[in-house]
């Protein structure tokens, strides 16, 4: 049996992919960063994209979540005209990557990237996951 925590605060889980990426050790572009840390999750969307510009050739049902940007605009539901122009638009992206162009170069992101506003170190970052875990845990327990 699966007990859940009622308080409002506390949750059954956690998805902290994108909490982590927006910390000093992340190996993004500050201008990125920068673009992610103003954005909210309806500028997040679900696309094969990167994956394509990229090299991926992931099966047709897996895609992942990125910020959305005018590259990104240009080619969403356009991918198999993107693999014929591969070659072109993957030294764009890499460009943009390296340069931290975010109109180009995105980064994968949850929807909760609307509640990160300031990248942080990785190990503040976890204490203050742990803090919270068992402050919702000692919640639990009275």
């Amino acid at each position: 049996m699966v007990q859940h925590i009622s308080k409002p605060s506390c949750t059954d889980g956690a998805v902290i992919g994108t909490r982590f990426w927006a910390s000093h050790e992340a190996l993004v572009h500050p201008r990125i960063l920068d673009r992610a840390l103003r954005a909210t999750g309806d500028d997040t969307i679900r696309t094969q994209v990167v994956d394509v510009v990229r090299g991926f050739n992931w099966p047709g049902r897996y895609n992942g979540r990125v910020l959305n940007n005018p590259f990104i605009q240009k080619w969403h539901g356009s991918e198999d005209a993107l693999k014929l122009e591969a070659g072109v638009e993957a030294a764009k992206w890499a460009a943009a990557q390296e340069g931290g162009d975010p109109d180009v170069a995105t980064a994968f992101a949850g929807e909760g990237i609307g509640l990160i506003r300031s990248a942080a170190p990785a190990g503040d970052i976890l204490a203050k996951l742990i803090a919270d875990g068992q402050r919702c845990l000692a919640g639990a327990d009275a």
